[in-house]
């Protein structure tokens, strides 16, 4: 048997460590599964399944929140959570929830700002509602 696994054993994330906690999360290694340990919300195990295994999970922080209202949405104001993970979710490019993710939150908080956003450098300028619409205008008033 140990000939065997030594040129047959499949390469599994749990067995190149021996910690714990991260063989319990390689065990589960499903959003759904990692939802149902106790404090783990739709956030975090988007983020897990996106940082730590580079899998195609969508997140939502505050960040990418308002980049995703702003560009498809035209608003300021956020639609319901419901829409925001379906977008979450559609833009991401198979394969590339990790880069996709790091980016929105960055654009969130670099660039699409929630007081003084800086349009004219977003890389998302071209298709971007909020650019285009009233809102924009309206925020610069208040500032």
């Amino acid at each position: 048997m140990l000939a065997w696994y030594a040129v047959n054993g499949r390469d599994l994330p749990w067995r190149k460590t021996r910690d714990p906690y991260a063989i319990l999360i390689c065990e589960i290694l499903s959003i759904d599964g990692l939802r149902e340990l106790a404090g783990v919300g739709r956030y975090t195990a988007g983020a897990m399944m996106s940082f730590a295994y580079r899998r195609d999970a969508p997140m939502l922080d505050t960040n990418i929140a308002r980049v995703l209202s702003r560009h498809f949405d035209g608003r300021n104001q956020r639609p319901g959570q419901a829409r925001l993970w379906q977008l979450a979710a559609a833009v991401i490019p198979k394969g590339k929830a990790y880069l996709m993710n790091q980016g929105l939150m960055d654009v969130g908080a670099l660039i699409c700002r929630a007081r003084s956003p800086l349009c004219d450098v977003c890389p998302l300028r071209r298709s971007c509602a909020f650019r285009r619409g009233s809102a924009r205008r309206s925020l610069k008033r208040r500032d």
